[in-house]
């Protein structure tokens, strides 16, 4: 990715080397418009054809920092979890998730894999189901059966 394919009024990136080979555009997320604007104010004015990151693969640098807090090996698929199973607990659709890391299959592979929530998200989640009666909205006109 370079800064070409980042654009930020559109909020949106686009992934021109993907693993199946198809250019994809993905819409930015808040936190991940924040820290690229942080990198382009950091690197100054950089040319539109220069990498965004620096390192193609990070599995050292995932490595290291694992072993320096002390946790067990991260990988970037770890990672890709995390993030999914993130954005499902904050209540981001099925299929945006598994479109934004280009599944196709409308998110049977994202349930089967990445939707491992975790025990407070599911406590959080059970509070929320309500069977009580739910009184009819104030701006709702109820009809006769058959008239329009």
């Amino acid at each position: 990715m370079v800064w070409s394919d980042v654009n930020f009024v559109g909020e949106t990136v686009t992934f021109r080397v993907t693993k199946n080979g198809e250019t994809r555009k993905v819409q930015l997320i808040d936190v991940a418009k924040v820290l690229l604007e942080r990198l382009k104010v950091r690197r100054g004015n950089v040319p539109l054809n220069e990498p965004v990151l620096r390192v193609c693969e990070a599995r050292g640098s995932l490595t290291a920092a694992a072993k320096t807090i002390g946790i067990p090996n991260v990988t970037h698929h770890d990672m890709r979890e995390v993030f999914a199973t993130t954005a499902i607990e904050c209540g981001v659709d099925i299929p945006t998730v598994a479109d934004w890391p280009g599944h196709k299959d409308g998110g049977k592979l994202l349930l089967e894999r990445y939707s491992k929530h975790r025990d407070e998200h599911k406590r959080l989640a059970a509070r929320r189901v309500d069977f009580s009666p739910v009184p009819p909205a104030q701006n709702l006109t109820v009809m006769k059966h058959g008239t329009a």
